[in-house]
């Protein structure tokens, strides 16, 4: 009878363990698929609305050379010549860096391509065939500054990968100021947070599926020591009923 009674209350801890950890997984799945869209989201436009931001302190030096210029402390050409140079050695996230054409698609300036300097590159393509410097140059000189889409290698670098890139015009001069941010940048950032809370949601099942199998175990031996107790009792009173 006892036998019988402990694969019984075996089979009942074990259909109460998987109803319990199916219980404790859906909100566990839920909220990190949450928290993956979410970190899709965020990253991505934290990401993409960086090189604006990184444009505004360009955009200040510039001013600040011109403001040299038409204050008589500086040629237009010593202005310009020294505006970009200081440019030349800016850099944010490693290896992010900024350029600098006109409105003729010159390029003037770009730290990783000297030998494009002082060349028209309206005619340069990507390889989806997009005129890169004649957009750059559409969208600067039509809004002003905004977001450009293309393909362009890396530093130093020879394959063309998805960049975007905030432009904006600096009519003063008539110079378009660039930089931008590589897509594979982003999904790289993503993917490593996305691994981060995967493991942390693992972790917090694990650890709950450790809570409730010990729960459940000591709530098993609970029961079997009632019921043993109970066993007792009565052999107790059958052999009190036999003596008297």
């Amino acid at each position: 009878m006892f036998g019988q009674m402990r694969q019984l209350m075996k089979k009942l801890m074990s259909s109460a363990y998987w109803v319990i950890c199916i219980v404790m997984l859906l909100p566990i799945v839920v909220v990190t698929t949450a928290q993956v869209f979410d970190i899709h989201k965020t990253v991505r436009q934290e990401r993409i609305a960086q090189p604006r931001q990184q444009i505004e302190t360009v955009a200040n030096l510039v001013m600040f050379y011109s403001k040299q210029e038409l204050a008589g402390k500086l040629s237009q050409k010593e202005a310009q010549s020294q505006v970009l140079a200081a440019i030349k050695a800016l850099r944010y996230d490693e290896n992010n860096y900024f350029w600098v054409n006109d409105t003729q698609g010159v390029l003037l300036m770009h730290p990783f391509k000297p030998e494009l300097e002082n060349k028209s590159l309206l005619g340069v393509k990507d390889k989806n065939g997009t005129r890169v410097f004649t957009e750059i140059v559409r969208v600067a000189s039509s809004t002003k500054e905004g977001y450009v889409s293309y393909y362009w290698p890396r530093p130093n670098g020879v394959e063309e990968i998805e960049k975007i890139s905030y432009v904006r015009l600096f009519p003063q001069w008539g110079w378009i100021i660039g930089t931008g941010v590589y897509v594979e940048d982003i999904n790289k950032k993503i993917e490593k947070l996305v691994f981060h809370n995967l493991i942390l949601a693992c972790l917090v099942f694990v650890i709950t599926l450790l809570v409730v199998s010990s729960m459940l175990h000591k709530f098993e031996i609970q029961c079997a020591r009632c019921y043993c107790a109970k066993r007792e009792n009565k052999d107790v009173h059958k052999i009190e009923r036999i003596i008297d």
